[in-house]
């Protein structure tokens, strides 16, 4: 396993253009042990965040008195919060997902 932080982004705007030059710098030990660092330059353009992305099924069919287990995948650029309902009513606590 090799373990590493980004410990140091320098970049600027260029006007006009969404697009961010950055120089990434890279520290961490690798799998014998040994320091290393790593620099190297990057471009990065912001995303223009969309609205979250639901995959669900539409019906989830249990049996009386049976535990079910209901699923959903959600794909989102920002933070979001999952909350389940039936007939209206909130069931468990709020997910809070970054």
């Amino acid at each position: 396993m090799i373990a590493a932080t980004v410990v140091a982004t320098t970049g600027r705007f260029i006007a006009g253009v969404l697009l961010l030059w950055s120089d990434i710098q890279v520290v961490g030990v690798d799998r014998e042990g040994f320091d290393f660092q790593r620099t190297t330059p990057t471009a990065i353009s912001p995303m223009e965040p969309t609205a979250p992305l639901v995959d669900a099924e539409k019906i989830t069919r249990g049996y009386y008195d049976q535990t079910v287990l209901v699923t959903c995948h959600v794909t989102s650029l920002i933070p979001f919060t999952v909350q389940w309902y039936r007939n209206a009513v909130e069931l468990g606590n709020r997910l809070f997902y970054r």
